[in-house]
């Protein structure tokens, strides 16, 4: 293809003649240094694009997660304010929900050690250990309530690591820690102090 330029330039006019250029074979060989470097440049470009869309993609989900945890912070805070004005009764009701659905014993303590000798009346020895300022008076009014065991003793003892209202009683069938109730029972009497 030959085309001529006519350039103008002040003062003279000079004719320049392009050379002819000649139309690129498609079917250059693939081992051809051309082909190869447009093979790379293509290569290059298209991981270009690709790490493009990725880096975009990521900064579409950052933007969806970043709106997600406002949500969330939004949700959290209203909760605690919530919870905050409504503290004293949501733990009311709380605990109320869980000393009744666990038996408790409303009796005094005489009574409360007499129904758990009942049940280990299969025993073949209970050791009931209690503060020392409770252990006449206890053993004193279970065996006056004719608590015994089918075959088994009670075996009465003091504690100096046990409070007052508070007791253990061991078996070879198992044992209570009768400091959890004592501390249930100190919670319900509260609680039905409060509700009088």
């Amino acid at each position: 293809m030959t085309s001529l330029f006519r350039i103008a330039l002040p003062g003279s006019v000079r004719k320049v003649e392009s050379h002819p250029v000649s139309p690129v074979a498609s079917d250059a060989p693939e081992n051809s240094p051309g082909y190869q470097a447009g093979f790379d440049a293509g290569y290059r470009a298209g991981q270009w694009l690709a790490k493009l869309d990725g880096q975009r993609e990521r900064e579409v989900l950052a933007g969806k997660a970043d709106v997600l945890l406002r949500k969330m912070k939004a949700v959290h805070e209203e909760l605690l304010v919530v919870a905050a004005e409504h503290l004293p009764e949501i733990t009311m009701t709380a605990l109320s929900r869980v000393l009744n659905k666990h038996s408790i014993p409303k009796e005094g303590l005489v009574e409360e050690i007499q129904l758990l000798l009942e049940e280990l009346n299969q025993a073949h020895q209970v050791t009931v250990e209690c503060n020392e300022e409770d252990l006449a008076s206890l053993q004193a009014g279970v065996e006056a309530l004719g608590v015994s065991l089918g075959q088994g003793q009670i075996v009465w003892r003091a504690s100096a690591a046990l409070r007052q209202g508070e007791y253990n009683i061991e078996s070879d069938l198992g044992s209570v820690d009768g400091r959890r109730l004592a501390r249930l029972r100190h919670i319900r009497e509260a609680l039905e102090g409060i509700h009088s």
